[in-house]
């Protein structure tokens, strides 16, 4: 692994870690996260790769310094390198805030107060960004200009005027071009979840998620290829019982009905991750019940039996934080394994639409010193053509970030 300059005033003590990664080549990447500084403040930070060399770690945002700032999770999108837009929400002692901030030509500009933290942003071009914001809100960057948020068109009366619990997933596969989704309260023993598409840069109204069999159905990702042809998944209770993970369909612009991804109610767990390189062809990653995660693969528009990711090593399993995949049937999803009293940064890789075991990464046993390691973050641009970004914790021995390239 590649060990990162961390950005100025990060103690030995403090905590540091990735959240989000995205490269536009393999070369060129930017990723953002949290540390903690000498007074206990949270504190953001951006690095960025270019043409193979990475940067030192630098501060995006100065909020009103205080013992108790708190940052939520960084959100990043980059449509090409050195363009990029991330956000975030943060909390201080007098009041909740958040923001968006872009990055243009490799210099970030000044951040952007918003009415509410987004959960997600989506950039289709340089300049040309979309973020989803908590509370139902759409906030669109256009020709390099972010405008005004505003409400998903239609939430109001499906939710009969109950605000979004859930609104965090967007995909933009071209300018004007979008698909976003959410969750809101339904009724007593069901939660309900939302789609809603721009084409041309109009956004429709927001449709429910139907299931065709009354479970409540909770969005938790999405991804979209192209446009009119995306696929959302989540999480799916049915009322009489259980737990299991469920996707739905955009093709040619019509939402479909959701179904249960085969094998995922008997195993329980949650869709986390979804990428989707190509229509109909798409990977899911989630975790089960007792912690280990499972992976499931659509291929000609057919889902396909749910399985564990296990570990080379008996009896272990992996605790994955990050799926990206380069091409249709080439993915890598990303994490820990725990070995003995130790979590150790591993990766299992897909290769012809075929998963093999978790197996800690080349380089990082050496380079831990006995401390623990995972990967927050990895990144996919072409195929076999992955970054990941992530993070030692334990005794102090500097630097305590670190990236690594697939070879």
């Amino acid at each position: 692994p590649r060990e990162l300059q961390e950005p100025r005033g990060v103690t030995e003590t403090g905590f540091r870690y990735f959240t989000a990664l995205s490269c536009s080549s393999r070369s060129d990447c930017t990723a953002v996260g949290i540390y903690q500084d000498g007074l206990g403040r949270d504190r953001d930070f951006a690095v960025t790769e270019r043409r193979g060399v990475w940067g030192t770690a630098l501060s995006m945002v100065a909020v009103s310094p205080s013992q108790t700032t708190t940052f939520g999770i960084l959100v990043l999108s980059c449509a090409s390198a050195g363009n990029c837009a991330a956000g975030a929400s943060y909390n201080t002692p007098s009041h909740p805030g958040a923001f968006v901030i872009s990055e243009t030509d490799g210099t970030w500009g000044r951040a952007r107060k918003v009415r509410s933290g987004p959960g997600a942003i989506s950039c289709a071009a340089p300049g040309e960004c979309t973020a989803a914001l908590a509370g139902g809100y759409l906030l669109s960057e256009i020709r390099g200009t972010w405008r005004k948020a505003f409400p998903v068109p239609g939430l109001a009366a499906l939710s009969h005027d109950q605000p979004a619990s859930n609104f965090g997933v967007i995909s933009c596969p071209s300018p004007g071009n979008c698909a976003a989704a959410g969750s809101y309260a339904g009724s007593a023993v069901s939660g309900r979840s939302f789609v809603v598409t721009e084409r041309h840069g109009i956004w429709g109204r927001a449709q429910p998620v139907r299931s065709g069999s009354g479970a409540g159905l909770f969005i938790t990702a999405l991804s979209c290829p192209s446009a009119g042809n995306c696929v959302a998944g989540g999480d799916a209770y049915p009322l009489a019982g259980g737990f299991g993970s469920f996707a739905v369909t955009e093709a040619h612009g019509s939402w479909g009905t959701a179904g249960s991804l085969p094998g995922t109610f008997k195993l329980g767990g949650g869709i986390e991750e979804l990428v989707c390189p190509a229509a109909g062809a798409c990977s899911a990653a989630g975790l089960l019940d007792g912690g280990a995660t499972f992976v499931s693969t659509e291929k000609n528009g057919t889902w396909h039996n749910a399985q564990v990711i296990t570990g080379a090593g008996p009896g272990s399993s992996l605790a994955a934080g990050s799926l990206s995949c380069g091409a249709a049937g080439s993915c890598v999803l990303a994490g820990d394994i725990l070995v003995g009293d130790n979590s150790q940064a591993a990766a299992a890789v897909q290769v012809n639409g075929r998963w093999g075991p978790a197996r800690i990464l080349r380089g990082v046993r050496a380079a831990d010193r006995g401390r623990d390691s995972g990967i927050d973050a990895v990144s996919c641009p072409a195929r076999s053509r992955c970054t990941a970004v992530g993070h030692f914790a334990g005794p102090r021995l500097p630097p305590n970030l670190f990236a690594v390239v697939q070879r």
